[in-house]
């Protein structure tokens, strides 16, 4: 008596984790010293916030009430304000500059950035201690005078984690 072949195991459908974005601006954003050198506007901060959640210019007008060429006037005068060169700097900026808190989940994952720890990562970073020997001595100065003229002052960052 010939047995009937085997059957593989069922396949379990692989269901795709969906990554969300949510951005909070910081409440006390305009009292801080380097919003307000800045001049940032709560309507930039707005429309980055909605960017980097995902919508496309034509949803932020949408949901903003406004032209879709002010969203692209926002977005242009927040990343001359923050010196960068895109959307993307000008969300790690406005997230170091403590102006934006980002929440970001998936699945059962959720993961709270706000300045501290993003200042604390990032300055685990320039230490070496994920990247291992990635830096010189030269590179970290430079990257530190970079963060410098952007008010991010790497030393307090230092004191910060002492704590």
């Amino acid at each position: 008596m010939e047995r009937p072949p085997k059957r593989p195991p069922p396949k379990r459908e692989k269901r795709p984790v969906t990554i969300r974005y949510k951005v909070e601006i910081n409440p006390s954003w305009e009292w801080l010293g380097d919003a307000r050198e800045l001049g940032v506007s709560h309507r930039e901060l707005e429309v980055l916030a909605l960017v980097i959640e995902g919508y496309d210019n034509k949803e932020v007008a949408e949901i903003l009430h406004i032209e879709y060429q002010s969203v692209k006037n926002h977005m242009y005068r927040l990343m001359r304000k923050l010196d960068v060169k895109n959307g993307k700097q000008a969300a790690v900026m406005a997230l170091a500059l403590n102006l934006i808190k980002w929440t970001i989940t998936g699945g059962d994952l959720t993961v709270k950035v706000d300045s501290n720890a993003f200042l604390r990562e990032f300055k685990n970073i320039l230490d070496g201690r994920t990247w291992g020997e990635g830096l010189t001595e030269k590179g970290n100065r430079a990257i530190n005078a970079h963060l410098l003229s952007h008010g991010i002052d790497v030393d307090k960052l230092s004191e910060g984690k002492e704590k």
